[in-house]
């Protein structure tokens, strides 16, 4: 049914509604979440010499935890506009672009609507970022022991 009135409602395109701003906000998140992990490991492995990212040390896992963590947050504050932009314009009923979704965001609720279910946003980082980098690191791990990439430096 949500098909039959997506295709009435647009065609094609509706079911494409708000992929420009998810394609221009992924290139930030891959950028700055992974770059800030990437940079911790490398001062972590500068400090210290038997540094491997992920075991079962703790203290490791709480590091990686929140330098991650805060890559990811730094992210979602910078590219939340985007994402509240995209919202609109899957739930619009005409379409519309992204121009015209931030300036009806703005003419009803000032710039404090591009940031409207932020905090929730906020709050389920923590646990994506922990899936993420153990499953980065994870799989990295079982590619270096296949010798499909080389050992970390």
């Amino acid at each position: 049914q949500a098909l039959r009135e997506l295709w009435a409602r647009g065609g094609l395109r509706a079911l494409f509604a708000g992929g420009l701003p998810t394609m221009v906000g992924v290139f930030p998140y891959v950028g700055v979440n992974f770059g800030m992990y990437h940079y911790y490991s490398l001062q972590k492995r500068a400090s210290d010499s038997h540094f491997v990212p992920i075991k079962t040390n703790r203290w490791h896992l709480w590091d990686v935890f929140w330098w991650a963590t805060l890559g990811n947050a730094l992210h979602q504050t910078l590219a939340y506009p985007l994402d509240t932009c995209r919202r609109r314009m899957q739930v619009s009923p005409v379409r519309m672009s992204l121009r015209e979704a931030a300036r009806d965001i703005y003419a009803k609720f000032g710039l404090r609507g591009f940031y409207r279910g932020f905090l929730p946003c906020q709050l389920k980082i923590g646990p994506a970022v922990c899936t993420g980098v153990l499953t980065f690191e994870s799989m990295r791990s079982f590619a270096q022991r296949l010798g499909w990439v080389p050992p970390s430096q």
